[in-house]
């Protein structure tokens, strides 16, 4: 697949696939992004959803963040209005979440905050630095006990030992399946969009272009 950057600001949702994807405009409604590698830079107003292989995220989401991957990383500035809803290999959270961290993944790093409750599922480790803050409960189920540093968490912390059987059977699990549901369901009609309509994206990013040189 080809790659896509758009540096304009989008007056509207966004929906755009590509083996690279960059956006370092702003989103003014929902943002939705299918890639092998994804970069986005410019602030969304509304959801940001993503599946591809690496996904880095730098720039403020009004609502939630569902993302799929290999690698996801929420840079140190970003600040999520809403939840962050994750599935991947591994995990880094620099930046900052105003309400829940839920999923399922291999590895996470929280070195930010969270307003909230943490609900994770980690395959291998927790990592959370002396410098996170968890201003809810943190739950977690892993293979592992995490070290977590004292003052981190503001409430419980309830840590649930798996075999790696019973993963399927998480809380955790459930609540995440049921949001990645609809981002499949969203996603399917983006790459139909994107197959069947792509002068439209483009389109839109000229008028978007031409209205700002004005």
């Amino acid at each position: 697949a080809g790659n896509s950057n758009i540096e304009a600001d989008i007056d509207g949702d966004l929906y755009i696939a590509g083996g690279s994807v960059v956006v370092n405009g702003n989103v003014f409604e929902d943002l939705l992004i299918a890639g092998g590698r994804v970069t986005v830079t410019g602030d969304v107003a509304g959801d940001l959803r993503i599946i591809g292989g690496q996904a880095a995220i730098y720039g403020n989401v009004g609502d939630d963040i569902v993302v799929g991957g290999g690698q996801i990383d929420l840079g140190k500035d970003a600040v999520v209005g809403g939840s962050f809803l994750m599935g991947a290999g591994i995990v880094t959270i620099d930046g900052h979440a105003l309400e829940d961290v839920r999923g399922l993944t291999g590895v996470v790093f929280l070195n930010g905050t969270v307003n909230r409750d943490v609900i994770v599922t980690v395959e291998d480790n927790l990592n959370i630095s002396k410098l996170a803050r968890v201003g809810g409960n943190l739950k977690y189920s892993a293979l592992i006990e995490a070290n977590i540093p004292p003052g981190v968490v503001a409430g419980s912390v309830e840590f649930n030992k798996f075999e790696r059987e019973s993963v399927l059977e998480e809380l955790t699990y459930l609540f995440f399946v049921q949001k990645v549901l609809s981002f499949v369901a969203a996603l399917i009609l983006m790459l139909l969009f994107v197959i069947f309509i792509p002068k439209v994206l483009v389109k839109s990013a000229d008028l978007t272009r031409e209205n700002v040189l004005r």
